[in-house]
């Protein structure tokens, strides 16, 4: 068993199992440092090694994009995702996503998209474009700069307080509470995909499923217009004179309308 030491004000650990090197640290007292290094000890034990480097040597970053070597080909909708995944590979300076549509699909479980990873060139934004762009920018500073550090984060070293900040970041900048939605589903998504198919036991919970977000409002309240009214009296009164409904005095006006 690895033997902790002392490391700033706290104690630290390094732990190598089945070629797994695990560092943990910001423990109060060498005790609590030897229990968290056997609880890894054990966990990895029992789900076996994990797949690649591991959690702790794979940032958020890198592990996007192997999820999205081994996920994306079979999502019809992975457009959406790669969009969103590419924001972690540039914040890490990795190549980005490109998706080749696969022709034709013929059978249930086939692949949809091949998927390239691409050095991004600099993009040339038209000049009449640029004032939208840069107003995006302006408005987005604050959360594009939390997810490029969430980005470069140990994937084992990400909590529920990290991933619950960029949701904050995103919901001050005004972003529509979809976006946020969407970016936290992303998130949960790879956490889950790590836990189930690469054996990763850390975090010890998804750090994006706790998270506060947003709640999308989709109720719809409004009065049909007078034309729409027009056509539903118009309509009634047809079926009337085909002697299919009994009599009825239609009147011209919408419900709304008539109580304004």
């Amino acid at each position: 068993m690895a033997k902790p030491y002392p490391e700033g004000r706290g104690w630290a650990v390094r732990v190598r199992v089945r070629g797994q090197d695990i560092y943990l640290s910001g423990y109060s007292s060498a005790a609590d440092a030897r229990n968290a290094a056997e609880q890894q000890r054990l966990a990895i034990l029992e789900t076996g090694k994990p797949a690649k480097l591991g959690p702790h040597q794979t940032s958020v970053g890198v592990a996007f994009m192997d999820y999205a070597l081994e996920k994306l080909p079979e999502l019809k909708g992975a457009c959406q995702d790669a969009s969103r995944i590419n924001c972690y590979l540039r914040a890490c300076g990795l190549p980005v996503i490109r998706l080749h549509k696969v022709e034709p699909v013929t059978q249930a479980g086939a692949l949809h998209w091949q998927v390239e990873l691409v050095d991004e060139e600099a993009r040339t934004i038209p000049k009449s474009l640029q004032p939208h762009r840069c107003s995006q920018d302006a408005r987005g500073q604050k959360s594009t700069k939390i997810l490029q550090q969430l980005a470069r984060m140990a994937f084992a070293d990400v909590t529920t307080y990290a991933v619950q900040q960029l949701m904050y970041a995103m919901r001050d900048e005004h972003y529509e509470p979809a976006s946020v939605n969407l970016e936290q589903a992303q998130l949960s998504r790879l956490f889950n995909y790590a836990r189930t198919k690469w054996s990763w036991t850390q975090p010890g919970v998804n750090p994006a499923a706790g998270v506060d977000i947003p709640k999308i409002n989709n109720a719809r309240d409004r009065v049909l217009t007078q034309a729409e009214w027009n056509a539903i009296v118009q309509a009634l009164r047809g079926t009337q004179a085909s002697g299919s409904a009994g009599a009825w005095s239609g009147s011209s006006h919408p419900p709304a309308a008539r109580h304004a």
